[in-house]
């Protein structure tokens, strides 16, 4: 028997066409999933610097000082691991403006802070979840 089949039948090429594009429209779903779920962390990052600063200028509204000996370089905030070459909060401000214990500050020892001492400004910075420096001012 001789086969004179010579060609892709209209089928199978819509076939081939559909999985193609099917692959492709994930793979694009997917790229652009993980930009939005890193532009939303780096969103969140920075709510959370905006707060802490926050709560610094209110702790020196009501205080009159600041909280600790923040230099003019930036310096990480000491967690519970860390206690040395950083900035060491005073139990006061953790407890009366940031409203967290002193143990759940590890979400923000990745933070920089810097005072600027021309304007009395704070800056906080540190890495995003795309890798990019996130830098606030308050």
């Amino acid at each position: 028997m001789h086969s004179f089949y010579k060609g892709a039948s209209v089928f199978e090429i819509l076939l081939s066409v559909f999985t193609l594009t099917l692959i492709g429209g994930i793979s694009l779903y997917v790229i652009n999933f993980n930009q939005e779920v890193n532009h939303l962390r780096n969103l969140q990052i920075q709510s959370e610097m905006n707060v802490l600063l926050k709560n610094i200028h209110e702790y020196v509204a009501v205080e009159g000082s600041y909280p600790a000996a923040i230099p003019s370089s930036y310096t990480p905030i000491c967690d519970t691991n860390i206690k040395t070459n950083c900035i060491q909060f005073n139990n006061q401000f953790v407890s009366d403006y940031l409203y967290m214990t002193s143990d759940n500050l590890n979400f923000q020892s990745s933070y920089l802070l810097a005072l600027n001492p021309s304007d009395y400004r704070i800056s906080a910075k540190t890495q995003g979840a795309d890798g990019k420096t996130l830098t606030s001012m308050f």
